[in-house]
């Protein structure tokens, strides 16, 4: 299964790929085309150095001049037979979506707050970024996900009313309880 986290900045996208596919794992990250991470199960494309901290993961690691590599780089990947997992506003693309409907089955999901809450998250977290950039990252999901969610058996989950509990544990086997 190929799944694509999208969604607003301080959402929840990472912390759901790291409680679903990292938490209590091993794994090694790799070069092919792009950089990866490999567990048993998994394939996760991008950087995760830190498990437990909040720095860019996924595919937010991946340099702007890469970013049409990224179908290139999970084609290969298919025949592993592991989850090959996309998060991050890079793997938010139509030219990409349109690739990976050509592969294999494909999860979309879209990990939304409200953009007043994602901007209030990043200062939290010592983030400067403008509630212009937030709202264009957000609207931009939020429109492919529209387009593609009955393409993709999209699943929409709003994390606005999330504790800091909460986001340790939802991941792709408990989301349901958060909707």
């Amino acid at each position: 299964m190929i799944y694509l986290i999208i969604g607003g900045s301080c959402c929840g996208k990472t912390s759901f790929v790291k409680n679903t596919w990292l938490k209590d794992k091993s794994f090694e990250t790799k070069k092919d085309i792009l950089t990866y991470v490999e567990t048993d199960n998994a394939i996760i494309l991008g950087k995760y150095s830190n498990i437990d901290g909040r720095e860019r993961s996924g595919t937010d690691t991946i340099s702007r001049s890469q970013v049409s590599l990224i179908g290139e780089q999970v084609k290969s990947l298919v025949g592993y037979d592991k989850d090959i997992v996309l998060d991050g506003d890079k793997a938010t693309s139509r030219k990409l979506f349109d690739f990976l409907l050509n592969l294999d089955k494909t999860q979309l999901i879209l990990i939304h707050c409200d953009v007043t809450l994602s901007l209030q998250r990043n200062h939290e977290q010592n983030t400067i970024v403008s509630e212009a950039t937030l709202k264009r990252i957000l609207s931009k999901a939020k429109n492919i996900f529209g387009e593609y969610k009955n393409k993709m058996n999209g699943i929409c989950i709003d994390t606005s009313k999330f504790t800091i509990e909460d986001f340790k544990a939802f991941s792709l086997y408990n989301y349901k309880m958060y909707r």
